[in-house]
């Protein structure tokens, strides 16, 4: 047999069906003709089913004009077998090679396709086979994981293999998949249960398995840009200056127009291309701002002469001839001359109204009418290319909240390897327009709190006040129940009372094994008057003794509520300026050491840091300055040790500094708190007390940043479990 020494790879992202076949076509025709060698399609398909040659429309389980609804096209080809579904999270090769040049049979290629998924599930620890006789395709028991479906002209094969990496297997519920029935159809992450690695390096791996199984001794990659296809997933952003910039009439100097700079660091941490098209003959101050604005934010700059645009369109086309999906281009109603002849390209055109003229609507022209509208509309349009399957989720945090995530990757505008897709909730645009683009709400509501008042008649929900928009945000899920939001405002209530998550941690005496250390609460004192302390006895009855930390019973929403001090005395009480109602809670000796736990979803995280020393330590911290109780805000000073040995741990099996730490205790304790309070992602501290070796959770708090877990691991958990949350509220 005689081996083939290369395979040219073309990288096509997510492509239409019809522009994918007609590439197949043109190829197999050039093949037979000897103008190209082996070449192999690796990409991805919006929701599409295709019917094979036997045309057995009845293994369709819904009218065809159903299909509109689901947003998937149907169409019917000549490859072998029947009906199947193509998607987003599906890797999806199409080989167009020769047979007779490599030596191989029909039935010996088909094999060859199954042993490529098989070799590519054996990767992740998954034992796959092909099927039965009847049965084509790649198996796990009996659920299938990859599809086979091949037509091969005068000995050159088209058409080729889909293997599910984490598509929305909803889709193959409408279908008798491959004409087989009452079989399960499943996928790699379904069966591994696995945080998987980014999408394209799992399809990179297929690739790779496909080389292995045919012989291939070298791989040529290219990035295709297909021409002329239809709108599909937005990989790039032109901005055009007069979207970005206004005149400021007054000092005859250019200025950013409202939500501008907001726009640019949003689509820079999307890590989306970005370029502005400038125009000739600015001012010194113009030229200056948009060097700023490149410099800030990587723009690539490109050249705009109203008069001859080919030219300057044309350097666009050629510099990001390497982006393989759709392009956008920002512009203002002020350059109407111009609008033809962009819309003769392949782009989306968006239209700013800053003039407030009437809108000329048409296919290619969208009409915003504020910047914060652009991260919607790119949302939207990426959704109509991919389909249903995508969710978008709105977030509502304050904006240094929002910095935290979207530095680390966490907040992209384009669809996540699960399909998630992220977008501000703007307070400058009406609510409900914006929630109407939203699958998911993802909020941190207690950094929207201004005030909460405590007394013992009314519930905590009764006594917080957020800010503007989070009430407006209250007002409209309490009329839309239905809406999936993590996590539903009820849920979050009792963590901005410290006395109310106090009660809730005495039920940590359930959480325990054979043979298990204790895992509890802090003892603990509610006061509403320090005067009331005038003993060691009223502390002893509460489990207290010296020192002991008093805390606000507001743990948040007020400009004091993480005011604390750490009390060496019964007299101390008699001067402290921690807000009242207050709790007193026990001081627990650990050694210096903190165990931050984040839980996300199903998946449960800690990492070690260092924390407060020893009573004993604190004392003589505490006379060194001369005052008794030593006062700090927990956000800010929070006397440490000097210790900077920290470590993390993932998934619960890392080896940390202090083995006195029982992570399978923390992690059923992790569990029950996710049961008790009802939320998706929150974090605990647990130190470890000396002597009884009891974990003692110091504090619970919600959405934390769990920034001391790596990104690349913190992040898809992060993703997953919000996916999680819809799917599971979706399928009650």
């Amino acid at each position: 047999m005689r081996v083939p020494r290369s395979l040219e790879v073309w990288k096509l992202g997510i492509v239409n069906y019809l522009d994918a076949l007609k590439l197949q076509e043109k190829l197999v025709s050039d093949r037979k003709a000897c103008r190209i060698f082996d070449t192999l399609l690796s990409l991805q398909h919006p929701p599409t089913y295709t019917v094979g040659k036997r045309r057995t429309d009845h293994n369709l389980l819904v009218p065809k004009s159903n299909l509109e609804k689901l947003g998937a096209d149907l169409h019917y080809t000549q490859r072998g077998g029947d009906i199947t579904y193509h998607g987003p999270r599906q890797a999806i090769l199409y080989p167009i090679i020769s047979l007779r040049d490599i030596g191989v049979g029909v039935r010996s290629y088909v094999k060859k396709l199954e042993l490529t998924m098989i070799e590519l599930a054996a990767l992740y620890g998954l034992e796959a086979c092909a099927g039965q006789t009847g049965q084509t395709g790649v198996w796990v028991g009996e659920k299938k994981i990859g599809a086979i479906g091949v037509q091969i002209s005068y000995g050159v094969t088209s058409h080729g293999l889909a293997f599910n990496i984490d598509p929305d297997l909803n889709y193959f519920e409408h279908i008798v998949p491959c004409g087989i029935a009452d079989k399960e159809v499943t996928s790699l992450r379904r069966e591994t249960n696995l945080v998987l690695p980014d999408e394209e390096l799992i399809q990179d791996q297929l690739i790779s398995c496909f080389a292995k199984s045919f012989g291939y001794s070298s791989l040529i990659w290219k990035k295709v840009l297909l021409a002329h296809k239809e709108m599909g997933v937005i990989g790039g952003v032109i901005l055009h200056e007069s979207a970005l910039f206004a005149e400021d009439d007054g000092e005859n100097t250019y200025i950013l127009r409202p939500g501008a700079e907001p726009l640019l660091h949003n689509l820079f941490l999307s890590k989306v291309r970005i370029g502005i098209s400038k125009e000739v003959g600015h001012s010194a101050d113009k030229v200056s701002l948009i060097e700023r604005m490149s410099g800030l934010y990587s723009l690539d700059c490109f050249i705009l002469n109203a008069t001859f645009l080919d030219d300057p369109i044309r350097e666009i086309v050629l510099a990001w001839s390497h982006i393989d999906c759709s392009i956008l281009y920002l512009v203002s109603d002020k350059k109407k001359e111009i609008f033809p002849k962009l819309s003769s390209f392949s782009w989306q055109i968006i239209v700013l109204n800053v003039k407030g003229g009437s809108e000329c609507y048409t296919p290619k022209l969208l009409y915003i009418e504020k910047l914060e509208q652009f991260p919607l509309i790119i949302c939207h349009l990426n959704k109509k290319a991919i389909g249903c399957s995508v969710l978008t989720v709105g977030y509502v945090m304050k904006p240094s909240c929002v910095e935290d995530f979207a530095k680390r990757g966490a907040f992209p505008l384009f669809p996540t390897q699960n399909g998630l897709m992220f977008v501000p909730v703007s307070s400058e645009l009406p609510l409900a327009p914006q929630l109407q683009e939203v699958d998911v709400i993802l909020h941190k509501a207690t950094d929207k709190i201004l005030s909460i008042e405590l007394d013992r008649s009314s519930k905590v929900s009764n006594k917080i006040t957020f800010t503007r928009d989070m009430q407006e945000m209250q007002r409209y899920l309490e009329h839309h129940l239905d809406f999936c939001v993590i996590d539903p405002l009820n849920n979050i209530y009792p963590l901005v009372d410290r006395l109310e998550i106090q009660q809730i941690l005495l039920g940590l005496g359930n959480v325990k094994y054979e043979g298990s250390h204790i895992i509890r609460g802090p003892h603990f004192l509610k006061v509403d008057n320090f005067n009331e302390l005038h003993s060691v006895t009223i502390l002893a009855k509460a489990g207290l003794s010296l020192p002991s930390i008093a805390k606000p019973q507001v743990a948040c929403g007020d400009a004091d509520a993480h005011q604390m001090e750490i009390v060496f005395s019964i007299e101390d009480f008699k001067s402290l300026n921690v807000p009242l109602p207050a709790i007193i809670q026990e001081y627990v000796d650990h050694s210096s050491t903190l165990y931050k736990f984040y839980v996300l979803g199903e998946k449960v995280f800690y990492a070690v840091k260092k924390s407060m020393p020893n009573a004993d330590v604190l004392m003589k911290l505490s006379n060194s300055d001369g005052t008794r109780s030593l006062t700090f805000d927990s956000l800010k000073s929070l006397p440490t040790a000097n210790d900077d040995n920290q470590d993390s741990g993932i998934n619960n099996c890392a080896q940390t500094r202090n083995q006195s730490i029982d992570l399978r205790l923390a992690t059923d304790a992790a569990d029950w708190l996710r049961k008790v309070l009802c939320l998706t992602i929150f974090g605990f501290d647990v130190v470890i007390q000396e002597g009884t070796v009891d974990h003692v959770i110091v504090d619970v708090n919600y959405l934390p940043s769990f920034k001391e877990v790596p990104d690349n691991i913190a992040i898809p958990a992060f993703w997953e479990a919000i996916k999680n949350k819809f799917d599971t509220r979706v399928s009650k």
